[in-house]
């Protein structure tokens, strides 16, 4: 894109031209999307968020300044948005990991040992079914505590490789895991 039209589009959406506001949605929106999952690693939170992204630059766009590029201003704003949105799932994990402690313990004392043991053992059955680093990585996170930096110093790769490897872990046990409550406790992980 020249410089020019580079130009001619900033002054236009600076001027709230709704025209060209679609335009640059059509042509930006799937490779923002894209770009998005490269961080948060799920689809759907990736297009939340850049749809997010674009109604509030439609509602600010007036106030907007737009420096170099359209292109540079727009993934520049999404990846700072998924950089918050990584810290507040950070901060959200451990939450669930308190919920879903306390919600075991009060299990213990409602479901009798037989159901409870039975449970355990069909989640570390499909545990054992996982490929061996998945399967590894679960079970340093959810069943020995570690956080995601001491996972990936341990096995040598990088937070992102846990972070991936512990949501598709999660997906393959729920999707074929039917008990309820086995669910509801994957869901909070």
């Amino acid at each position: 894109m020249s410089a020019q039209t580079e130009s001619l589009i900033i002054r236009q959406l600076s001027q709230g031209n709704q025209a060209v506001f679609e335009q640059v949605y059509s042509e930006y929106y799937p490779r923002l999307v894209s770009f998005a999952n490269g961080y948060l690693f799920d689809i759907d939170e990736s297009k939340e968020l850049v749809q997010n992204f674009f109604i509030d630059f439609w509602i600010k766009i007036t106030e907007v300044k737009i420096e170099n590029s359209i292109h540079s201003y727009l993934f520049t704003a999404v990846k700072n948005r998924c950089l918050n949105q990584i810290k507040k799932l950070n901060i959200t994990d451990r939450k669930k990991l308190q919920y879903i402690e306390a919600n075991l313990q009060s299990q213990l004392v409602v479901a009798p040992n037989k159901q409870l043991q039975d449970l355990e053992l069909q989640l570390m059955l499909e545990v054992d079914k996982l490929p061996p680093q998945v399967k590894k990585i679960l079970v340093l996170k959810y069943f020995k505590g570690n956080k995601r930096h001491e996972i990936a110093k341990l096995l040598g790769v990088s937070e992102n490789t846990v972070k991936t490897q512990l949501q598709r872990g999660k997906k393959k046990l729920k999707s074929v895991l039917d008990n309820k409550m086995l669910h509801i406790f994957l869901s909070l992980m």
